[in-house]
Parts: structure tokens; sequence; C-alpha cells
């Protein structure tokens, strides 16, 4: 995925104003005019070139949009694959499409285990809600949220989840959402035939949950397992990005919300900078950096 920031020269302008004087990234009008006009000359053939070249996976980004809007826009690209199976009538269905999916690198976050583990090991969380379970009350679903992503964000290699047994109710969607991540699709089981029966039984209307993933996600009815048909549901998510923009275009901030939600930012400049450094203690140190020596480091930190 490539991301390009879209930022008027008098936005970014008004921005650096506002840091002040003070702020370490400040830079004055006149520098930053002439970063921006480099920016604009030494990039003007890459734009067209990417998006003649990947033109599917080129997303101009209006960063001038308040920064939760950019985030939204942006972070729906990125964000884990998250999948939610209601309980339907056909139980067998549900758990072998399960047991497909976990072997071709979903992970099962079985909502109920989960809360059994947390209080059995005794952690922060396992011990409120041991309190709660003690007292007899419901666990709020913001405790179940913040459990659901720490594993998420954990930093792990895994970008495939499935959600059982949560949500039960639209308040858990948006709690989840607000909080986590987008629900990609949403996989209600049922026997061939029993189409009209499982809608009728689980009464959904207006104000029900699966009313909700009906009008806004993808609620899938199935009756038999199909990974040709599963794959073409889901479309594909990325596993690498470009981001790129002139200066204060709002870059820093989109790559620091990326790296609170586990991805890893590659900064070419900070690379170009370290290798640069090390040339110091040669006898007779390059004027320039080697694109070819940036380009291997990025290769190992991607392979690491």
């Amino acid at each position: 995925m490539i991301y390009w920031f879209n930022c008027s020269r008098d936005v970014c302008q008004e921005w650096m104003i506002a840091l002040g004087k003070n702020h370490p990234s400040y830079i004055p009008s006149a520098i930053l005019s002439k970063y921006i006009w480099n920016f604009h000359h030494e990039t003007a053939s890459l734009k067209p070139f990417l998006k003649e070249k990947y033109g599917k996976i080129f997303h101009e980004i209006n960063s001038e949009e308040p920064l939760d809007v950019v985030f939204k826009t942006v972070s729906s690209l990125v964000e884990p694959t998250v999948i939610h199976f209601r309980v339907g009538s056909n139980n067998d269905l549900r758990d072998e499409m399960i047991s497909q999916l976990v072997s071709k690198g979903y992970m099962n976050l079985e909502v109920n285990e989960l809360i059994w583990n947390e209080t059995e090991w005794r952690t922060s969380l396992g011990q409120d809600l041991l309190t709660i379970i003690s007292a007899g009350k419901i666990i709020p679903s913001i405790l179940i949220v913040w459990m659901l992503w720490k594993i998420i964000y954990s930093g792990q290699r895994n970008t495939k989840f499935i959600l059982s047994y949560f949500p039960d109710i639209i308040e858990h969607v948006h709690e989840f959402e607000k909080h986590v991540g987008t629900i990609s699709a949403v996989f209600f089981t049922t026997r061939e035939g029993e189409l009209e029966v499982e809608l009728k039984n689980n009464q959904l209307t207006l104000f029900t949950i699966d009313s909700l993933f009906q009008k806004q996600y993808w609620l899938w009815i199935v009756n038999k397992w199909d990974e040709t048909r599963f794959n073409e549901m889901m479309g594909s998510k990325i596993n690498y990005g470009i981001l790129t923009g002139k200066w204060l275009s709002g870059k820093t901030s989109i790559c620091k919300h990326f790296a609170s939600k586990g991805m890893t930012i590659i900064d070419h400049k900070a690379i170009h900078d370290d290798i640069k450094k090390s040339y110091e203690e040669l006898p007779e140190p390059p004027e320039t950096v080697p694109m070819e020596a940036i380009t291997d480091k990025i290769k190992e930190k991607i392979k690491h």
C-alpha cells in the first residue's frame, strides 16, 4: 500500500507557526518553503510513476483533515483482519470453519477461555475480572475489549483473528471498534434450507446486533465451508506500505499511530543519517550515502 499525503504549503506553514519557535521540530518559514519546493521538485516524476504502476494500492490522503479523520482513513486499510462468528444452528460447521481458518494462520480468540486464563494466571487484569465475577456482577465490556486489545496488538506476527462469543450486543461492537479496530466480516452458520428460520429465531430486527452487522458489515449466512468463496469475501490485507508527503503534512503523527498499533516503522531518513554517521569513522568518508546501502538496511529490517 502507498499513501501520498496532500497538504498545501499554506497549511504546512500554519502548522509550523502553531508549533512555536521553542518546539524542537520548528524551522523558520523561509527554510520550510525551501523544503516544500524541493519536495515538489524531487517528486515531480515520482507521483505519476507510482499512480501508473501501483494504481490499485496508491492512495492520496488529504492530511489537512483533522488528525482523527486521517487516522480513520489510513487505519481502515492497515488494521488487523478481525472476523466474528455468530452462534447459529449449525455449530458443527462453525467449529469446522474456525478449525480450517486457524490452520491457515488465524488466531481464535475465544473470550470465555481468555477470561479463564487471565484469572488463572492472576494477571492484573485477571485480578480485576476475578473480583467482578466473585461479586456476581457482569464483566464490563471495556475490560474484555482491553483484554482483546492486548492480544491483537501484542507485536506478534499474527494479523488475522477470530472473535468467538463476543460481541453479544451493539454496545460491545461500538466499544471494540472504538478501541481496537473494525470487524471485517461476520459469519452466521446455518443448515441448508434453514435460512429464514434462523433469521427469525435470532430476531433480525432494527434494534438487534445482527441487524447492525447486516447493515454495517458483511453478514454472511453460510451452510458449508468453501475456502475459495471465503477468500473472495474477505479480499486481501497488506503486509507492507509506503507513506510519503511533504514536510509537516502529518507523516510522523500517522507513523506514531501505526507504531502504537504494533506496526514496525522503517524511517528512510533515519537509516540514511545512521549510515552517514558511521562513515565518520572512515579515513575518507564518502560524500553521499549510496542508495544500495539504504536498501540493504531496509531489507535487513524487514527480514527481522
